[in-house]
């Protein structure tokens, strides 16, 4: 055993801390999604006790609520761990630093001490959730929404032909084996809608204030929008090609609407990537000067028809189970969290250590 102490990540908040105990642990997302709800939901009931009612709620140091809620996650996702499997890993985390260290140890009178606090804590919590420990999840609505934008594209369905007979579910399974085929949620698009799911969750405001249907289809719709995929529904079905016709194939007209034009060709060609970039923020600009001089009338028209689209496609997907409304509000929320994000970084890369 080395006597020394590798680099281990010191969490910078409680939710962090939850996060790397989640790792650490090798819990599932649907456990730290769930955590994640619980500690949103017990800091909203703090908010909204009413002291001139003489009511009183511990306040839960924020790492012992992490454990707390990780610990009960776990159980009510079917993913428990012993209580010990938490506390000494997390003592680590949070002592690991200090000088001299004091590690903790099991059996011990420390270890029964820190046990009882997070079992205590544990109580606390379930008063506060009033043992309502089934919550629906935005992870319980990914898998249907997504299936039905991208899981549906290379299915037979009216005049569209697929080299599959049927959904890739129906493949056997030593088919998908041999040629190493994964499923719909081990895919790239997957993994990021699952990752984004699991950060709403993180949100106070969304976790506490948004269906998880609503937060689901969200995810979805900016996880595609920022990969570059306009979320679109067609209006009607396309037409089979006409033999002989001279008209291009729908194929390359949708292939050739989406290739750099001639300029953009000639700028990488020229200038590299400096001038495309410099050539796409000219194009940004033009379209946001274009919007400025629209009329009140065009403006509230674009508006109308854009919501009218957004309607149309969260229908397709929720099966009009989801407020176009509130739809819209979660996705502003989304775009926020990303933009914190962002500014943490940055803020993390400029800040020196």
């Amino acid at each position: 055993m080395p006597d020394w102490t590798p680099p281990i990540p010191r969490p910078t908040s409680a939710l962090a801390f939850s996060s790397l105990m989640a790792d650490i642990l090798r819990l599932p997302e649907e456990t730290l999604a769930m955590s994640f709800i619980y500690i949103n939901k017990y800091q909203r009931f703090c908010n909204s006790i009413n002291q001139e009612n003489d009511m009183h709620v511990p306040i839960l140091d924020p790492h012992t609520l992490s454990l707390a809620s990780l610990n009960l996650a776990s159980k009510t996702t079917e993913a428990t761990r012993r209580l010990r499997e938490f506390l000494l890993p997390a003592w680590r985390l949070l002592h690991a630093h200090e000088v001299p260290v004091k590690p903790l140890t099991f059996p011990s009178p420390l270890y029964d001490s820190v046990r009882a606090t997070v079992v205590q804590a544990e109580l606390i919590l379930l008063r506060v959730l009033q043992f309502d420990l089934r919550v629906s999840l935005p992870l319980h609505f990914v898998p249907r929404y997504l299936d039905r934008t991208v899981g549906e594209v290379n299915i037979p369905s009216g005049p569209w032909q697929s080299c599959l007979d049927g959904p890739y579910e129906a493949i056997g399974q030593e088919y998908r084996d041999e040629y190493r085929m994964v499923d719909l949620m081990e895919t790239a698009v997957a993994r990021a809608c699952t990752a984004r799911a699991v950060d709403a969750c993180r949100s106070y405001h969304l976790s506490n204030f948004f269906p998880a249907r609503t937060i689901a289809a969200a995810c979805i719709y900016t996880t595609l929008e920022e990969r570059g995929l306009q979320p679109v529904v067609p209006i009607q079905p396309p037409a089979s090609p006409v033999s002989g016709s001279n008209d291009p194939s729908p194929l390359k007209s949708s292939l050739s609407s989406t290739l750099p034009s001639p300029s953009v060709e000639a700028h990488r060609d020229q200038d590299g990537r400096q001038a495309v970039v410099e050539h796409f923020d000219q194009g940004v600009n033009r379209d946001q000067q274009e919007k400025q001089q629209e009329s009140p009338e065009t403006q509230h028209q674009r508006h109308e028809q854009h919501t009218a689209a957004l309607s149309t496609w969260l229908d397709s997907v929720t099966g009009g189970k989801v407020h176009v409304e509130d739809f819209v509000e979660c996705i502003s929320e989304l775009r926020k969290l990303v933009q914190d994000t962002i500014v943490k970084i940055s803020t993390a890369i400029q800040t020196p250590t």
